[in-house]
């Protein structure tokens, strides 16, 4: 087996001291001081024809640094977290960190095991959509313990006070989305929501439709809204799910005048579900989401709310950055919140935009 390529074979091999490859290989960009621009090239070209890799363990030994990052999604199947995702990874790559990336999908001794493997790999920072707050406390403890920066993607902390805070107000953009129907003189309402789970504590589904009951008693006073939830299992084929569940509760009442969804993967596959059965939107039926997806296909254009995850991603950069950089605030960052705007398309009414404070898609 040959032999694991190591800095003093290429000291060797180029004819220079182990100080000089040292400087050149593990030390950060421009700092090798004192090394020629002829035997920088040098020992770059050995260290390349020996397959040299360097041990980032090594290396975090001796600064403390690991010059990583651990996200943890709640699921990377859904579209807005590669949103997220993309834009923090490029920042990231632009300050010399990697990312690594995984997913709890919904689980919550899931999220525990990647909360330890993380850990156990060495990070300087967790980015993390968190489900469950309580549960999971003491594994996040680890982490606060070590002086290592989590930002928790999200309305509530719970327990997790040390940690750092970012989301979308969620309060406020169900408020947008309720004045919206109460200037279009939409009362009439049912709302699709995603699988219950008891954990979300200020995030995800069941939190959004309590955002949106509160929101809309609010502006209405009195507002007629049924509900509609599936379980894990129907996830694949939600929009379906929903559909049967809506047309034998409404087989021979009045339908409502709209119907507002969880995500805008749900608002499109109810749609289709709805053409089959021909319900026609919006002529019969308004339909609203959350998110604002480009979905492929849709012969619609998506009323919804639109969710800045690339900049919810700058947002966590910026708070992150100061610790990166050995420049901690001697207080917590206040959280970032992030104000969603509603985008009026076609699978809605149109209202006056000079008569009605709301944010119309161009």
């Amino acid at each position: 087996m040959a032999q694991k390529p190591t800095t003093t074979m290429i000291a060797r091999e180029a004819n220079v001291s182990r100080a000089s490859v040292y400087a050149v290989l593990n030390s950060p960009a421009n700092t090798n001081i004192g090394v020629s621009e002829e035997k920088r090239k040098r020992i770059l070209k050995v260290a390349q024809q020996l397959g040299y890799v360097r041990n980032a363990t090594a290396q975090s030994l001796k600064t403390g640094k690991y010059r990583s990052i651990g996200v943890i999604a709640q699921s990377i199947a859904h579209a807005q977290f590669y949103r997220f995702f993309n834009t923090f990874d490029e920042q990231a790559c632009k300050n010399g960190y990697f990312t690594f990336l995984t997913s709890s999908e919904f689980d919550c001794k899931r999220e525990e095991q990647k909360l330890n493997a993380i850990l156990e790999q060495g990070v300087d920072a967790l980015v993390i959509g968190l489900l469950h707050h309580e549960k999971n406390y003491e594994t996040l403890k680890k982490y606060y313990q070590r002086n290592i920066p989590v930002i928790i993607l999200g309305n509530v902390l719970g327990r997790n006070q040390q940690a750092m805070l970012a989301g979308f107000d969620e309060a406020a953009g169900a408020l947008k989305i309720a004045e919206y129907l109460y200037a279009s003189d939409l009362s009439q309402l049912a709302y699709f929501k995603l699988f219950n789970e008891e954990d979300l504590q200020g995030t995800g589904f069941d939190a959004r439709a309590n955002y949106f009951t509160a929101a809309c008693n609010q502006v209405f006073g009195d507002c007629s809204i049924d509900m509609f939830s599936c379980s894990k299992n129907d996830l694949r084929h939600a929009g379906d799910a929903f559909a049967k569940q809506f047309m034998k509760k409404y087989n021979d009442r009045r339908l409502p005048q709209a119907v507002i969804c969880s995500n805008d993967v749900l608002a499109f596959d109810t749609i289709n579900a709805f053409t089959h059965m021909g319900i026609k939107v919006p002529e019969d039926i308004s339909v609203i989401g959350y998110d604002n997806l480009n979905i492929a296909g849709s012969n619609l254009e998506l009323t919804t709310l639109d969710l800045p995850y690339e900049q919810l991603a700058e947002s966590c950069w910026n708070l992150l950055q100061p610790f990166l950089d050995d420049n901690a605030p001697e207080t917590k960052p206040e959280p970032v919140m992030i104000s969603p705007q509603l985008l009026i398309r076609e699978t809605s009414p149109c209202i006056n935009q000079h008569e009605n404070e709301l944010v119309l898609s161009q």
